[in-house]
This record gives C-alpha cells, sequence and structure tokens, in this order.
C-alpha cells in the first residue's frame, strides 16, 4: 500500500514491487506473495466498499485515488505553496499553509513499513521536508512578530535536532526579540562548541551574521510590522479553498468599555465591512489570542467583508475579573460593548459555550440582533431524562471538569476540542500559553460548572431572527444530535453541518467552510423586523397591604435592580426583568423589606415570551398563578426560572403541593432561597 500510494495514479508493475519488497524470493514464490498481498488489501477496503480502488493494469497495480486523498502529496503541495506566499511577503498566509501542512503528520513518515529501501529512503525524504516545513513555517512567524511565543518551541527544536543551523540562527533571533540578548549570546556559544565537537567546524556564513547582528545590536534584527500585502490567490491542484487573507499592520487597538455594574470589558474593532458582527467566545477567551499566526485566519477572514467586533466577558483574557459572575452577566456585557461601538443591531455569533449566550441575548434582545449564528453550541449540556438528545451526566461532567482543572496550562484537553491538532505538540504548547492566558484553573472549572449548570432551552422558541446553526458533525465535545435539536427549535433555523471533529473554531480544519458559511449567511440572511416577543422574567408580588409606603418601597427595589414596572393595581404588582438573577434578587429582597415594615407578601417568578399587554395565558399570568401557590413571605418561581439562572446563589426546592392550576404555561414551581453558608 505504501509503495502504491507513493506513487498514487502509477502502474507499479509486479517485479518492480517484487524488487523492493521481496528480492530474496524466488520469482514464483515472490509472485504468489504478491498475490496474497493485493487480495488481503482488497478484502480490507471492501468492508468500506472499496475494494475497486487497488485495480490491476498489466503490467502490475495501481491506487485508483485522488492525489489529495494522500497526506505524503498534500503535504508536498501545500509546502510548495507557502512557498510561494513567502516570496511575496505573505507571512500570515505561508504560515497557516505550512501549519495545516505539518497538521497531516501523525508520526514519522512510514513509522511502520521500512521494509525496503525505496520506503526508507522515502521516509528520509519526506522527513527532511518536515523539518524544512517546521523552518519555514518559523520564519513566517517570525516576520508576523511571534517571536515570543515560538522561544520554547524553537528550544526543544534545537534540542532534538543540535546540528540543524537555521534552526539555531531562528532561536537567537526570537531570543533577542523578546528582550533576552545574553541568552541569545549564550545560544551562539553553544552551537559553535556543538559544531566544533561534532563535525569539527566553524558556525556558517548565516548564523556567524545573526551572531554579529546581536552583539552589535543591529536595529535589522528588531521585529517591525510588515504594510498588508494584497491577498495572494495560490490555485490550489486538489481542491477550490478560499485563499488566505493577507496580515493586517498590527492587531487592534484593545480598548475598554465599563458596564453598568463598573466591569471594565477589552474589546477591538476591526474591518470596514457593510454588516457589524460581534463574537461571543466560549467560556475562556483572551483577546491578544486571536492575533496570532495560528489563530488569526479566523478573524482575519471575518473582518474581511464585515465590521469584526470582538472582546473578552468579564471574568476572562483581558476584562475585569469579579468574584461572582452569572450569566445575565455575560448577556449584559454583548450591550455595552455594543453600546460602546455604536453598534446598534448586528449579526451575532456564538462560539461553543458562547452559543448559550448569543441565543439569550437574541431571545431577550431581538431588537439588537439581525442574524444568529451558533457554532458547536448546545442549549443544555446535561441529560434530564426527557427526548433531549444528550448522555452527559452531572457525575461525568464533575470528573471531566476537576480533570481540566488539574491540567489546565498544559494544553493536554486540546484531544478533546480539537482531535486534528491534538497530538501537534507545538500546537498543544500553545493551547496550554492560551489556557493560561484567558482564565485560572479556578476560574476556569467555575465557568465550565456555570455553564453545565444552564438550560436555555425556555429561550428557543421566542428566537426569531434568521438562525445559522453550525456544529461539526463528529464533536465530542457537543455531538452532533445536539446541532440538529437546536435546527429543529429555532424557528426557521438552518443547519451547515461539518466533516470534521474539531470543536475549536479557530483551530478548525474546516475553518474555510465556516467562515464561507458565515460570510454567505450574515450577506444574503433577510432583514426582518425584529420580533414584539422578547423573552422577559416576570415578578407578581402579591401584598397583603397596599399602603403607600409599601408601594413606594416596592418601586424602588425594582428600579435599584433594574427592573421595570409593569402594573400595580390594588394588592397586585408586576414588574419584569431581562434577566432571572436580578429578579430573583429583587424578588427575596421584596419580601425581606415588607417583613421588616410587618407586611406580608407572596411573590412568583416565571420566564416566557412577553409583548406589549396581558393576554390570556401570558408569562405574567403564569408569573400570578405561581404567586398565589407561595406562603406568606415566600418566593416560589418556575422551573423555566430556575433554568436560567443556574450557577447562582439561589438554592430551588419542590413545595410540598402544587396549586398552579392548569394555565400555568408549564411552570413547576420551586421555593426559591438565598444557598446557606455551610
Amino acid at each position: 500500500m505504501a509503495s502504491l500510494a507513493l506513487r498514487t495514479g502509477e502502474v507499479v508493475s509486479v517485479d518492480r514491487l517484487i524488487e523492493e519488497l521481496w528480492p530474496a524470493l524466488p520469482p514464483d514464490r515472490a509472485r504468489r506473495v504478491v498475490q496474497v498481498r493485493v487480495a488481503e488489501i482488497r478484502k480490507l477496503l471492501s468492508m468500506v466498499a472499496a475494494g475497486s480502488v487497488l485495480e490491476y493494469v498489466a503490467p502490475g497495480y495501481r491506487l485508483a485515488v485522488a492525489t489529495s486523498a494522500v497526506d505524503a502529496a498534500r503535504f508536498t503541495d501545500l509546502v510548495e505553496r507557502a512557498r510561494v506566499c513567502a516570496g511575496v511577503d505573505d507571512s500570515l498566509g505561508a504560515a497557516t499553509m505550512l501549519r495545516e501542512a505539518l497538521g497531516l503528520w501523525r508520526g514519522e513518515a512510514l513509522a511502520d513499513t521500512l521494509a525496503s529501501r525505496f520506503l526508507e529512503a522515502e521516509a528520509a525524504r519526506l522527513g527532511e521536508l518536515r523539518l524544512g516545513a517546521i523552518e519555514d513555517r518559523v520564519d513566517a512567524e517570525l516576520d508576523d512578530g511571534c517571536h515570543q511565543r515560538l522561544v520554547a518551541e524553537l528550544g526543544a527544536l534545537v534540542a532534538a535536532h543540535p546540528l540543524r543551523e537555521r534552526l539555531w540562527a531562528q532561536f537567537v533571533v526570537a531570543l533577542y526579540r523578546s528582550g533576552r540578548q545574553t541568552e541569545a549570546l549564550r545560544a551562539c556559544s553553544s552551537v559553535r562548541r556543538l559544531l566544533v565537537e561534532q563535525a569539527g567546524l566553524e558556525p556558517g556564513p548565516s548564523l556567524r551574521a545573526v551572531e554579529a547582528a546581536v552583539l552589535a545590536q543591529d536595529p535589522d534584527l528588531d521585529w517591525r510590522p510588515r504594510s498588508p500585502s494584497a491577498r495572494t490567490v495560490i490555485p490550489d491542484p486538489f481542491e477550490s479553498r478560499a485563499p488566505a487573507p493577507g496580515p493586517l499592520d498590527d492587531p487592534p487597538v484593545v480598548r475598554y468599555a465599563k458596564s453598568p455594574d463598573g466591569v471594565n470589558l477589552a474589546y477591538q474593532v476591526v474591518g470596514e465591512g457593510p454588516i457589524d458582527l460581534v463574537i461571543v467566545p466560549g467560556y475562556i477567551s483572551e483577546l491578544d489570542n486571536w492575533w496570532e499566526a495560528w489563530s488569526g485566519r479566523l478573524v482575519r477572514r471575518l473582518s474581511s467583508f464585515s465590521r469584526l467586533i470582538l472582546f473578552d466577558k468579564r471574568g476572562v483574557g483581558l476584562s475585569d475579573r469579579p468574584e461572582r459572575i452569572v450569566v445575565e452577566d455575560w448577556v449584559e456585557d454583548v450591550v455595552t460593548v455594543l453600546d460602546a461601538v455604536g453598534s446598534v443591531r448586528p449579526a451575532v455569533l456564538g462560539m461553543s459555550a458562547g452559543g448559550k449566550i448569543a441565543m439569550l441575548f437574541a431571545a431577550i434582545h431581538p431588537e439588537r440582533t439581525s442574524s444568529l449564528i451558533v457554532y458547536a453550541a448546545s442549549p443544555r449540556v446535561l441529560t434530564d431524562g426527557t427526548d433531549y438528545p444528550s448522555s452527559a451526566t452531572p457525575e461525568g461532567m464533575e470528573s471531566f471538569i476537576r480533570h481540566v482543572e488539574q491540567t489546565w496550562g498544559t494544553g493536554e484537553s486540546l484531544m478533546h476540542w480539537c482531535p486534528s491538532m491534538g497530538d501537534d505538540p507545538v500546537v498543544r504548547a500553545q493551547f496550554g500559553q492560551y489556557e493560561r492566558r484567558s482564565a485560572s484553573p479556578g476560574s476556569a472549572s467555575s465557568y465550565l460548572r456555570l455553564v453545565t449548570s444552564l438550560d436555555m432551552r425556555v429561550a428557543l422558541p421566542v428566537i426569531a431572527t434568521p438562525t445559522l446553526v453550525i456544529h461539526p458533525l463528529r464533536d465530542r465535545a457537543v455531538p452532533i444530535k445536539v446541532g440538529r435539536y437546536l435546527a429543529d427549535h429555532i424557528a426557521g433555523a438552518k443547519l451547515c453541518e461539518l466533516d470534521t471533529a474539531d470543536h475549536l473554531i479557530w483551530f478548525s480544519e474546516a475553518i474555510d467552510t465556516i467562515t464561507d458559511e458565515v460570510e454567505r449567511f450574515i450577506l444574503e440572511a433577510p432583514r426582518v423586523e425584529p420580533s414584539s416577543a422578547a423573552l422577559m422574567t416576570i415578578v407578581a408580588v402579591l401584598i397583603d397591604d397596599p399602603a403607600a409606603i409599601v408601594r413606594s418601597r416596592c418601586h424602588s427595589l425594582v428600579h435599584q435592580h433594574r427592573g421595570q414596572i409593569w402594573g400595580d393595581a390594588d394588592a397586585e404588582l408586576i414588574a419584569a426583568f431581562e434577566g432571572p438573577v436580578r429578579s430573583i434578587q429583587c424578588a427575596l429582597a421584596i419580601v425581606t423589606t415588607l417583613a421588616a415594615l410587618g407586611v406580608s407578601a407572596r411573590v412568583g417568578v416565571h420566564a416566557g415570551p412577553c409583548a406589549v399587554g396581558r393576554p390570556p395565558g401570558s408569562t405574567v399570568d403564569a408569573a400570578i398563578a405561581i404567586a398565589t401557590t407561595a406562603r406568606r413571605g415566600q418566593v416560589v418561581a418556575s422551573s423555566a426560572v430556575r433554568d436560567l439562572a443556574g450557577g447562582s446563589a439561589f438554592e430551588f426546592s419542590r413545595p410540598g403541593r402544587r396549586d398552579v392550576g392548569p394555565d400555568d404555561g408549564g411552570a413547576d414551581p420551586y421555593i426559591v432561597e438565598p444557598c446557606r453558608v455551610r
């Protein structure tokens, strides 16, 4: 198979196969061996309906597959195309293609087939090409200013290949540009000693020139951002791919917006496209990470057709890290950033755990959402004993979260999130650095628990904006059946299934398909009027004493928790909130404050679609029905509120009775109390 694959499309004679693989056997016996091996291969191929791939064409055999199906051919082509990019100063395009080429490797070439001189020679040739591609990629990333990140990788490479002078020169440059001049000179001394001791030679001209430049502190050795070049289009003989966009001068400036509760949120804006696109990142993020050579392809492509808005949610990356975070804080962060950049109604792209936030934002703020894209997202993580397509258990998720916390910063979890890159030690190291930059181990695990506790299914029927669901077909983190569930439960949603197992969007081998789908969708999505219904949380207060002072205190508490008074008549007060946590905080404050005045109140809290007015059977009526089941001084919330308030500092317990009527909107009641300190 190896001999044939290395000559894909060519007929390899039986005599040539015998000469390469079984030269010591008598001719008749050798021919029988060839026939037996061919039969075995065809039997294996027939198990996947591909038996005809191995053809007999006199005087031998041919592997009838596309050249693009052979990693060695694909690798060689990508390396050549990358060198064309480098020749026209498109370092980003070169680095992207070389990383894709190197990602095809899964160990040494032909590691388990070295049975002939031909294959040994091919393995050596491919191994040398691989090292050359690594060196080319390092050059491209040095041009892109990635010297600090490359230091650790180059240190490992020169240790593994101590006589590769080009690697040593790159190592010296990376150290010098990282402000480590002494270590750069020490590296020059180390390589000189190695070459003298092992080869009896002095360093070559290139390495000597780098050493002289370090000693002279030559300004030409410093990194300078390049001017953006035109997009380099290199035809791909194997498949049609979108070309890599050219690099920007510099990553956009990081700015800060302050939320209503005083949290500073880091954001960036780049691009001049006809529509705004805001990315809601996953459970962790870090703005500087977006512009590394290994992840920059995504944002550069997206910013080529949109005004792209990036931000770090509170608690992660470059934003403030408050002690406690609930889901509606993250929704409010989106609003804060959009207000800061003057974006009225952008397209919203939610990635992974950010998909929950994006869906909740679209349900609460239809007037601020022109279209919605969710990538590898789920409305709920855990199974719940219904037909919801998840098999994840609380015990299994807790075990996974503990493992993530224990291995945080090592990049070990990359295999789970992105199998196509998971066994690449360089990418694993970079992913580990991204983890460390984004959050501490404890914060990351707490955010994972928060995401796991949420259930956004109540929001899905409320979403009326044009929606695209993009989901990896073999995603290990979020199964494809969850993506299909989303598409089925959001009205009019379009589903795009990707032929990949990669959950991480910026590492994905399908990144060109993803960006093509996003571009097509947001530019072609119909412009619809915002829905008149939005997801709201309603607090219904039934008061024993409707005195003016009591009502005044209630109104004050509602405004303090950023709610709106929707009704105040007789002994009934109705308030609306954009988030479940603040609504519960307000409800508990009301019963506590009124109790201090000697007044009893019963409070019901329910979440659902709300429009102007109160039609029968509405969310407001359900909240009132729930309030009637509460005892005096008690707050009772629906299961919808409990699901949306996951991870908050409340305890939800079932009452001993259920008196909610048949028109309660399916709202199972739960008594709400602040979490007790244990």
